[in-house]
């Protein structure tokens, strides 16, 4: 399966610049400031804060911060891997490749929008790796194949939506439905109040949600409660039931059974991995 080859945060001054090559496949997660990216003679756009690159590998690239600004940013290098002999039936792992090619192939000439946690997924694998507590490159591999699940997913949304592409309006405010999940994920949401935060119906709500992010509403806010709940399944003081109600469900069984769903094994399982 593709692996991660390093990662870690990078500070450019206002006016400075980056340049070079990597040997591997590079997700670059803008946390501040704004500035321009440049790969090549096609791949050449303005970055802002909350914004997501993808640097290919092998061909030299620039990041050049504005004038006033400072950028600052954490990124993963993944090493794809390498493909089967020709006239093979293709693997699950180079299907994996087949994905990031693509995505290089309609994506890597644009600048995209962090909509669904990749630089939360980001920091975290940088955060584990850095701490390196039991269990860390258990929780850092399972976050890097999570982000090369996100844009997979992506690329699926744009080969299925091409005729059908959201508005500037329906992203801001699916990205103000999102920051209200993230703040108020710890509390009972229904389906109505994210809707009623959007000032919409909850079907209208609900399609433009997933049009924006490739999920329904009620999906989003349980992956990113589980997301958390990965978090807290570190701390041995935690139980399961606690964990539940820390991240919004009332019931652990039905905590358990959602975790399991999304993450194919039982939170007291993770648990035991982290060990």
């Amino acid at each position: 399966m593709p692996s991660i080859r390093y990662t870690g945060t990078a500070e450019l001054p206002p006016g400075g610049n980056y340049r070079n090559s990597h040997v591997a496949v590079e997700i670059c997660y803008i946390e501040s400031g704004r500035g321009e990216f440049q790969q090549g003679r096609k791949a050449c756009f303005k970055f802002k804060s909350g914004d997501v690159l993808l640097i290919k590998p092998k061909k030299r690239f620039i990041i050049q911060a504005d004038a006033d600004e400072e950028v600052t940013s954490c990124f993963l290098g993944i090493n794809p891997g390498k493909r089967g002999k020709k006239g093979h039936g293709r693997t699950a792992e180079e299907d994996q490749i087949a994905v990031i090619e693509r995505i290089f192939m309609q994506c890597r000439l644009q600048v995209f929008k962090d909509r669904l946690n990749i630089g939360l997924l980001l920091k975290r694998i940088f955060r584990s790796v850095c701490e390196k507590k039991t269990g860390y490159l258990l929780l850092a591999k399972g976050c890097c194949l999570e982000c090369l699940s996100i844009l997979a997913e992506l690329i699926r949304g744009l080969e299925s939506k091409r005729g059908d592409n959201p508005s500037a309006r329906n992203y801001k405010t699916v990205e103000k439905v999102i920051g209200f999940i993230e703040e108020n994920y710890q509390k009972k949401l229904s389906l109505k109040d994210m809707a009623s935060n959007a000032f919409l119906s909850p079907y209208h709500f609900s399609r433009i949600f997933k049009l924006c992010t490739s999920h329904p509403p009620m999906r989003y806010l349980n992956m990113y409660r589980i997301g958390k709940a990965k978090e807290l399944l570190a701390d041995e003081n935690l139980s399961s039931a606690d964990i539940a109600e820390l991240v919004g469900f009332n019931d652990p069984y039905y905590f358990s059974a959602i975790f399991k769903k999304l993450e194919g094994i039982s939170p007291s399982r993770y648990k035991k991995l982290l060990r």
